[in-house]
C-alpha cells in the first residue's frame, strides 16, 4: 500500500515538471516572435529580386540602302560549237586530244583524201585537155577569119569554126567548176578550229567513218574566256535605274562564296512576257577557269538605291495589337517605340517613327516588359548593314 502510494506521488511530481518546461518553452518562442516583430529582416528590392533580361541589341541608322536582289542565272559561252565534218569519209587521224586548248585555225582532225585527190587531178587533166582544144580552136577560128576575108572559105565554114570554139569554152567553164568543187571535197578533208577555246571529249577515233549528219560530231569546242552570266531582271525594277552597267556579284549556287563581280554588258530588246524579266548578260574574265558552260550560279544585282532611309534588323521589328513597334534599351531599360513599317529590303526593316543611333533589340523577346531591366550580351553592335 506504501509503495502504491509512492508511485502516484513521482507521477504527480513529474508531472508538475513537464507543465513548467512546456510553459518555459512557449513563453521562449513568444518572446523571440515579440524580437522579431520588432527587428524584421530587409526585404530585397524588387530589382533584385528579377534579373535583368539578356538581349543583343543593333543601332538604328539613316542611310542610303542599296537593294540588291538574289536571282539563278546559267553560265554560257559565248561561243560553242559542235565540230563536225563537211564532207563524208574516214577518220584517218586526229590531232588534239581531250579537253585540249587550242587556237583558231589549228588543225584538229584530218580524214582520207585518197579518192578526193584522184578526182582532183582526173578533172585538172580534163581541164588540161580542154585548154589545149580550145588554144588550138582559136587558132584555127583566126585562120578561117582571115581565109573570109579573102574569100577563100565560105561563111559556113568560118562560123563552124567559130561555133567549135564557143562549144570548148562551155566544156571549160563546166570542168573548171567540177574542179572547183572537187578541189572544196579535197580541202573539207582537214578539219581546223573555228575559233580559240576548249575541247571537250572526243567522240570518236581513228578509222571512223563520220558525216555531217552526224549528231555528236567529232568533238565540241567552247569558248571559254570570257564567258557570259544569263539572267531574268524582273520587269518591276527595270524604270529604277539605267540597266546597262548595274553592279552585279556572281555567288557559288553550293558554297557562299563570291566567284566573281561585274557589270550588266549586255540586254535584249524585250521583255519575256512568260517569266516577266528582261534577259541581260554579264560577261566575265574567267581567266581562274571558274566557271564552265552551263553551271548554275546566283547572282545579287543591284535594282535600287533608297536615299537616306531609317533601317533596323528585320528580328527587331515586333507587331502587336496596335501595330509595329521596337523595344529600345535606354538608361539600362526597355521602352517601347511605335513604328510604320515602309518596306522590307532583304533582312533589315526601312522604318519611320524611330529616331536614329538608338539600341533596338533583336533578340531575347521573352520576358520584355515596358521598363524592365535589360543585360546586352552581344555589345550594342554596329550599326544595321
Amino acid at each position: 500500500m506504501q509503495e502504491a502510494m509512492a508511485t502516484l506521488a513521482n507521477r504527480a511530481q513529474l508531472a508538475r515538471k513537464s507543465v513548467w518546461i512546456v510553459l518555459i518553452l512557449g513563453a521562449l518562442g513568444l518572446l523571440a516572435l515579440w524580437a522579431t516583430s520588432r527587428h524584421p529582416a530587409p526585404r530585397p528590392a524588387p530589382s533584385d529580386r528579377l534579373a535583368a533580361v539578356r538581349v543583343s541589341v543593333q543601332t538604328s541608322q539613316r542611310q542610303d540602302l542599296v537593294d540588291w536582289r538574289e536571282l539563278a542565272a546559267q553560265v554560257r559561252p559565248l561561243e560553242q560549237v559542235v565540230i563536225r565534218p563537211q564532207v563524208s569519209g574516214q577518220v584517218r587521224r586526229l590531232y588534239f586530244q581531250d579537253g585540249q586548248w587550242v587556237r583558231k585555225g589549228q588543225l584538229l582532225a584530218a580524214l582520207d583524201a585518197g579518192q578526193a585527190l584522184s578526182e582532183r587531178l582526173s578533172t585538172q587533166a580534163e581541164l588540161a585537155r580542154l585548154d589545149t582544144a580550145l588554144a588550138t580552136a582559136r587558132t584555127e577560128q583566126s585562120r578561117y577569119e582571115q581565109l573570109l576575108k579573102l574569100q577563100a572559105v565560105s561563111g559556113q565554114e568560118a562560123e563552124q569554126a567559130r561555133s567549135t570554139v564557143r562549144q570548148l569554152q562551155s566544156q571549160r567553164q563546166a570542168v573548171l567548176a567540177q574542179l572547183q568543187g572537187k578541189q572544196w571535197n579535197e580541202a573539207q578533208r582537214q578539219i581546223y578550229a573555228p575559233f580559240s577555246g576548249q575541247l571537250g571529249l572526243k567522240q570518236v577515233s581513228v578509222g571512223a567513218q563520220v558525216s555531217p549528219s552526224d549528231p555528236q560530231g567529232l568533238v565540241t569546242l567552247t569558248q571559254t574566256q570570257p564567258m557570259a552570266v544569263d539572267f531574268g531582271l524582273p520587269e518591276t525594277s527595270l524604270n529604277q535605274q539605267a540597266v546597262l552597267g548595274r553592279p552585279v556579284e556572281i555567288w557559288s549556287l553550293q558554297q557562299p562564296v563570291r566567284l566573281a563581280t561585274g557589270r550588266i554588258d549586255r540586254v535584249d530588246s524585250q521583255v519575256q512576257s512568260s517569266t516577266a524579266s528582261l534577259p541581260v548578260r554579264v560577261l566575265v574574265d574567267n581567266a581562274q577557269q571558274q566557271f564552265f558552260a552551263g553551271q548554275s550560279v546566283k547572282v545579287r544585282v543591284q535594282v535600287r538605291t533608297l536615299p537616306q532611309v531609317m533601317t533596323v534588323p528585320m528580328p527587331a521589328l515586333q507587331q502587336g495589337p496596335e501595330g509595329y513597334f521596337v523595344w529600345t534599351l535606354q538608361q539600362g531599360r526597355a521602352r517601347k517605340i511605335p513604328v510604320a513599317l515602309r518596306e522590307q529590303v532583304g533582312e533589315l526593316a526601312v522604318v519611320d517613327g524611330l529616331p536614329e543611333g538608338i539600341a533596338v533589340v533583336r533578340s531575347g523577346f521573352g520576358r520584355i516588359k515596358e521598363g524592365v531591366a535589360l543585360s546586352v550580351v552581344a555589345g550594342r553592335g554596329g550599326p544595321a548593314p
